[in-house]
Formats: structure tokens, sequence, C-alpha cells
């Protein structure tokens, strides 16, 4: 599933050198540290469920041999083995955090309020604070807004005051602060006015309700919230940081989660900009953290590493599932949809088709069965082969034509965009290459217009019901004439 695809990103980018921080809400990358290079039966046995090997009609210790030729044999098949896995523990420092708790390495939250190193960044630094403040007082049962909410406006006064005079905060300081502030005005409003002393007061007593509670101790523990020692050694190497929060509540995870992904804004816009990537972000379970509607405190700092982290080297994997009550994902953007090649349905299985898999699903598993069907080789041996495949300038001029007619078109609001012109191009390329020719022609265009061009325009609202994607293309290609 998608958390098996995340463990492979992952791995590939610590084989790679990159350093990687993995958030891990459900506690499911935390087997990332499961590492056998000897893929020894014995490593298997401690991890083995004696219920799974009943169930396979198995010993414990069968079932951890079989286990470990599972492994062996499919890892043989990617030209991998043990070694490759040896390499991989030995250059890369694995650490779990878990704040709130000591089953890990615990992570010392609470005291997470340093000054940030770079003072002259205005807006990492509020949505630094924001992100905090939103958090905590979610940990308390405040659902505050950062503009109208006067809980928060105090608090991240309280935060920016400090900063700006170059003190670090922890969480017990800045309750103490609040009944009486080291600032006399909020906007144009003494303190007291904005926000009585007996409003305060309670304000104050309820978060230190927080900080007197035992099983709030362990919050402080560990070494402070440093992005920069999470994901680097002391010898420079790129370690992987997995902060599990799976044995928190929902609460306490956006506070954390929001924390953690503000911290990683700050340290990246201290970054320089590249090309090249320098670190990888993965989140498993986004959906609660970054929902269509709702605007809880880790959308924000999401949002903005979605927009600029590829500019200073940070890979961002963000993986969900669909939620219980959406029959599908959630539609993207034109501009999202313009950068997929080609969009194919393939329907339904035939009923003779749909009947042998339930004879082959339902006699035994075929995952073991799967493997590589083409090597790297092959596909970049394809990949230069359509790079050769000529393509006429009176091609270029029709597909050219092709776009400016989309445009044109009463009924599409959303004509094709130059990118348009471009895949069309690649995807006639890739067709005629298929066909064992090394020139493109209309009629290899027209094979793939449909599945290249249909998601890449909107049709109007006025003609939606008569007017579909396909057949709006279908006049495009009509009213363009084919090049002789």
């Amino acid at each position: 599933g998608k958390t098996g695809l995340g463990v492979i990103l992952i791995e590939e980018a610590l084989r790679a050198g990159l350093p990687v921080l993995a958030i891990d809400p459900k506690g499911d990358l935390t087997n990332l540290c499961l590492t056998f290079p000897d893929l020894s039966p014995t490593d298997f046995r401690p991890w083995i469920d004696d219920a799974q090997a009943t169930n396979a009609g198995q010993t414990p210790d069968e079932f951890a041999n079989s286990q470990a030729d599972l492994w062996r044999n499919g890892l043989g098949k990617w030209e991998l083995t043990g070694a490759d896995i040896g390499t991989l523990r030995s250059k890369t420092d694995f650490t779990i955090y878990t704040p709130g708790s000591k089953s890990g390495v615990p992570l010392n939250i609470v005291g997470s309020l340093q000054v940030p190193a770079d003072m002259a960044d205005e807006e990492a630094v509020a949505d630094e604070i924001e992100g905090y403040v939103t958090g905590l007082l979610g940990l308390v049962g405040i659902a505050a807004d950062p503009l109208a909410s006067r809980e928060h406006i105090l608090l991240s006064n309280l935060v920016h005051h400090s900063w700006g005079e170059g003190r670090a905060l922890d969480l017990m300081t800045l309750v103490g602060m609040i009944p009486s502030p080291p600032i006399r005005k909020l906007g144009v409003f003494d303190v007291d006015q904005f926000f009585p002393a007996d409003d305060r007061l309670a304000l104050a007593m309820k978060l230190n309700g927080l900080l007197a509670s035992p099983s709030f101790a362990s919050w402080a523990l560990g070494s402070p919230l440093d992005i920069q020692s999470m994901l680097y050694g002391a010898d420079g190497r790129g370690r992987c940081a997995i902060v599990t929060t799976a044995h928190l509540s929902d609460e306490e995870r956006q506070f954390v989660t929001s924390l953690l992904l503000s911290k990683l804004v700050t340290w990246m816009r201290r970054q320089s900009g590249t090309t090249d990537l320098r670190a990888m972000l993965y989140m498993d379970e986004v959906a609660g953290y970054l929902p269509p509607t709702a605007n809880p405190p880790t959308k924000k700092p999401l949002m903005t590493l979605m927009k600029q982290a590829r500019a200073f080297g940070v890979g961002v994997i963000l993986s969900t599932q669909n939620p219980v009550d959406q029959e599908g994902t959630y539609r993207l953007p034109e501009s999202q949809l313009d950068r997929f090649l080609l969009r194919i349905s393939i329907g339904y299985p035939a009923r003779d088709a749909e009947m042998q898999m339930l004879d082959v699903q339902g006699a035994a598993s075929t995952m073991q069965a799967i493997g590589p069907v083409i090597s790297i080789e092959e596909v970049r041996a394809m990949i230069a082969a359509v790079r050769c495949v000529h393509v006429a300038k009176a091609l270029k001029s029709y597909l050219v034509d092709l776009a400016a007619t989309s445009r044109r078109h009463p009924g599409i609001e959303l004509g094709l965009s130059p990118r348009a012109t471009l895949q069309l191009a690649a995807a006639a390329r890739a067709h005629a290459a298929s066909r064992g020719r090394n020139y493109a022609t209309p009629d290899d265009v027209k094979a793939v217009g449909h599945a290249a061009l249909c998601h890449r325009i909107v049709v109007r609202a006025e003609h939606g019901s008569q007017l579909s994607s396909a057949d709006a293309i279908s006049e495009v290609f009509d009213a363009v004439a084919v090049p002789v």
C-alpha cells in the first residue's frame, strides 16, 4: 500500500545521502528501523506474529524462514542483497522521536520557543509563532482565530516581544507572563482594556492546569526541537528523523505537527536556493492536517512548504487515502491536471477476465509472483528512441493550429496551453516509435489526441450538459485541416 511505497521512497532518499524528516501519525514508519542485513530467519523470528503463522499453517519458526526467503527473493528481483541493507544501516542514523513519551527519544516541545536565527524574516517568524500558539490553545480546547481571538493575539505578542529582545522562552515562562504582560498596548488599546486582568488570569489558570498535569511532564524531556540537528549529525551526514505521534490525542498531534512544520519552514528559509535536493519531508495520513475547508494549525505551514520548498531544495511527499465520506480523490485544479501526459480510462474487465481474477486470487496471493518486467536500460533505450522521432514542420504547425482552435471554440472556456502542445507532440512521438517509425504523422496525433487533451480543457458551464470534453476535442480536430 501507500505506506510501503513511502518506505521505499524514504530508503532510496537515504541511500542517496539525503536527510529525511518523517512525520508518522500511525506508527507505521518506525518499521524503517527493522533492517536485517543477514536476512536470517533468526532476525525475523522476534517480530513474527504467532497468530499470523498459525493462519498460514506454519509454526512461528517455519513462518520466520518463509519470511526471510520472501525478502531475499524479493530483493533479488531488484538486484539488491543484504549487503545493500547493511550499507543503508551503516551510513544512516535512524532516530524515533516520541514527543510526550519516553518510549522513544523524547523531544522537548515545551521548551521549543528558541529565538529564530534570522529575526529579519518577519513572515517566517510570524508563521512559527502562529503555529505554536494555535496548537497550544488547541490543547486546552480553545479554537483560536489568529486575527480575532484575544487569547491568540496576546500570546503571539508575548512571544514576539520576548524574541524581539533576544530572549528565548519556555511554556512555563510564557504562562507566567499572561497575568502581568510586559507590554502596555495591543494595537491601539491598553492591554487591560483589550483583555481584562480577570480574563487573562483565567487563561493562565487553564494553561497552568496543562503544565501541572503529571502526564504533561514528559513533554519537557529530551533535547529541544531543532531541525538542523534532527536532519544532520555532528559529522554532517544526513539522518532519518522519524517523529511518531500515534500515541497522542488529536489535539496533541495537531500541536506537535504544527510546531514541527513551522520549525521546518523557518529552517528551510535560512537555506540558500538550489535546484538540487538537500532534504526530504515525508508525512503520512495527511488528510486531517490539510483538509479542503477547515483550517487546522498544520494547514498553513504545509501550504507554505508545497509552494516554496522546491526552491530551497526540500522535497515534500504527502501521503493519504480518501476520507470515508468521499467517493474519489479531491478534484485537482486545471494547472495541475495540465501536468499529466495522458488520461486513460481502462473501464471494467470483460466477464471472462473477471472470472479468471476470482479463480487466481481465490487460490493464493499473487503478490509474491510480481517481479520486474523491464530493465532500467530498456526504459532508457525507449526514451532515447522516442526523442529521435522526427516531427516535420507541417506537423508542428498542425499542433499549434489545434491549440489555437481550442482557445477560440465557443464551448471551451479554458483552451489548450502551450504545455499541452508540447505534451501532445511527445505523445505522438511515442506512438510513432511504438509502431516502429522514426517520424510522426497526423494519424499519431489523432491516435493520442483524446487521451492527451481531454483533461486539459474546461467546457463552459452553459454547454456542460450538451458538450463533453471529448466531444469538444473531437470538434477541434474536425475544424483543423490535416497537413498533406
